[in-house]
């Protein structure tokens, strides 16, 4: 902190996120423990409140960049859509498993349209009500939205509000009420949406 003394350093289950210039460059970090060497590698990291889990990094970085070819961006950039509405919303659901459920979610997709998409996948997250996702890479187990029954509890209430938001942006886009279209995603994202378009 003496030689960063304006980095902001927060928790956000299981990382540690470290803000540097002002948030233009953030790192999330996770302690971990190797678990096993074999075709590939799995570690241990915290799994709060208590507990740890498994989780193979370089195996879910493989299946989100071979998802992300086709529709070509489709994957991260939704994932991206999703990180930025948890951060301005403060939302208590686990990073990874938004990108997992991004991935999951553009798996087939014929093309990417960011709203489209976007209420698409909101409306799953409520429709399953934050299941816990099976490890699409089959190295782990399952993958948990939120580390508590409060954050829980928040998170599907974020969601909620998210899903109606994005589905009223969808419907006001479709009679070309773009002013109005606008105002439902400044809800979801607060006043940072132009940003993340």
């Amino acid at each position: 902190m003496d030689r960063f003394p304006r980095t902001t350093i927060r928790t956000s289950s299981p990382t540690v996120v470290v803000s540097f210039a002002g948030g233009d460059e953030v790192f999330e970090v996770a302690p971990g423990f190797l678990s096993a060497t074999e075709a590939v590698s799995r570690y241990w990291i915290p799994r709060p409140p208590s507990g740890w889990m498994e989780t193979a990094p370089a195996a879910h970085l493989r299946y989100v960049t071979d998802v992300n070819k086709n529709p070509q961006g489709g994957a991260k950039a939704l994932t991206r859509l999703l990180k930025a509405w948890k951060a301005a919303r403060r939302v208590p659901v686990s990073s990874f498993y938004l990108e997992m459920a991004a991935a999951e979610h553009m798996t087939g997709e014929p093309y990417f349209d960011p709203l489209s998409d976007l209420q698409a996948i909101l409306q799953k997250l409520s429709a399953s009500q934050l299941r816990a996702l099976i490890d699409p890479t089959g190295q782990t187990g399952l993958i948990h939205a939120t580390s508590s029954l409060g954050g829980y509890f928040g998170a599907m209430s974020a969601v909620q509000d998210a899903k109606h938001n994005a589905r009223q942006a969808f419907i006001a886009r479709a009679h070309e009420q773009e002013l109005t279209a606008f105002g439902f995603l400044q809800k979801i994202f607060d006043r940072g949406f132009p940003a993340y378009a």
